[in-house]
């Protein structure tokens, strides 16, 4: 039997055996799903931000990926119409812009008030400007009297317009925000895809600062992978393929001027909402993985009681591990020199010297050996042991009729 379960003990500590292994996995299993759970978490963020060299940027011409729009590009170029795509304000203003030039901006939260008016006043010969999803900071920048609403509309939605460019018949697949006309301000405007009080896609006729401009609160009507849906493919090329010439605007957040103010969505990353989303998924999956460990509630009739003997062979192992002789001998002497106190009938508090020569005179000792018994520490374990016992004595003296 001595020997069974010594190789099983040895086992087990060395890690070496299987048993030894399971145990450490259980251990350790918090560990590891919370190292898992980090992991999973990194894999999906790298698949939603991408990580390839090609680019990735939504809505962006040259993006083949589901968020781009290079198919409505490649169309455009099928169909005879040269499309110029421009990625900084620099190069905007460079770019010849005629009556048969259509300016197209995709990444308008990347636009301050004061980009947004430069576009204005450089493109304002144009056939048209179309911007995609912009916010109220864009339209403020343009001057254009409409206000804007943010409100996903999540259903198809037909024109009901009589838009010259589109059908009425004509459904768009959803939306991210919904324009409202001021009808007390010049130029008129007119929606079109009515939702939420407004529409959305709105259409502000040309003036001196600017020529005609649509705004589409749909930037999945021009992506990659919703393209075909509902009938955005003839919305975006209706919109875009009007002229020989689409100058394709990428904006760029360098341009917008330090002390331009920028609404928040120009501020905030891209993945932040991927990775918030996906942060708090990890944490509800660690919780409810966690939670149901707990168990039901276990009753347990209180006070619990603890023998006083297995309290002191508790402390005393304490004292044992921590090797602190000193702090053992001071308690067995304070219990001694209490209890030595009661049985003399000597008032509390008495000073050791007191003590040991009451002790003393009743026992037949030295005072200075009891002193030394009653207040000295030992020098080493088996000091301590005769301390120990040398005590026991001299309450039992103390004690005898």
């Amino acid at each position: 039997m001595t020997t069974v379960e010594t190789g099983t003990m040895t086992g087990a500590g060395t890690g070496t055996g299987p048993g030894g292994l399971l145990a450490r996995l259980r251990r350790h299993r918090a560990a590891a799903g919370i190292g898992l759970l980090i992991l999973l978490a990194a894999v999906v963020l790298t698949v939603l931000t991408g990580t390839s060299a090609e680019n990735a940027a939504p809505l962006d011409p040259d993006n083949a990926g589901p968020g781009g729009a290079r198919a409505l590009a490649e169309v455009l170029q099928q169909h005879g119409v040269r499309v110029d795509v421009v990625r900084s304000e620099a190069e905007l203003l460079d770019a010849g812009v005629d009556a048969g030039t259509t300016v197209l901006v995709t990444s308008t939260a990347s636009l301050s008030r004061t980009t947004t008016a430069h576009l204005g006043r450089h493109a304002r010969r144009a056939s048209s400007i179309v911007l995609l999803d912009p916010g109220q900071d864009v339209t403020e920048g343009l001057g254009l009297p409409v206000d804007v609403r943010a409100g996903p509309v999540w259903d198809a939605v037909p024109a009901g317009c009589d838009e010259p460019s589109l059908g009425r018949g004509l459904e768009i697949s959803g939306g991210d925000r919904v324009y409202l006309p001021r009808h007390y301000f010049p130029p008129s405007v007119s929606t079109c895809f009515a939702d939420l009080g407004g529409g959305v896609m709105a259409s502000v006729d040309a003036s001196a600062s600017h020529p005609r401009v649509v705004l589409l609160g749909s930037p999945e009507a021009l992506a990659n992978r919703s393209i075909l849906r509902a009938d955005n493919a003839a919305i975006a090329l209706r919109l875009t393929g009007g002229t020989d010439h689409v100058l394709w605007y990428v904006a760029s957040d360098l341009d917008v001027p330090v002390t331009d103010p920028t609404s928040l969505d120009a501020l905030l990353p891209r993945w932040l909402g991927p990775g918030l989303v996906l942060g708090a998924s990890a944490v509800l999956a660690l919780v409810l993985w966690r939670g149901r460990r707990l168990g039901r509630l276990v009753v347990e009739p209180l006070p619990a009681v603890v023998s006083a003997t297995e309290t002191t062979r508790s402390r005393s192992r304490m004292y044992r591990k921590a090797g602190d002789r000193t702090r053992a001998a001071a308690v067995l002497q304070a219990g001694t020199r209490n209890r030595l106190t009661a049985y003399l009938g000597l008032p509390r508090g008495t000073d050791p010297a007191t003590l040991a020569a009451a002790v003393a005179a009743v026992t037949g000792r030295r005072t200075d050996e009891v002193g030394a018994a009653l207040t000295r520490p030992p020098a080493d374990d088996s000091s301590l042991i005769a301390l120990g016992q040398l005590l026991a004595v001299l309450e039992k003296e103390v004690r005898r009729p």
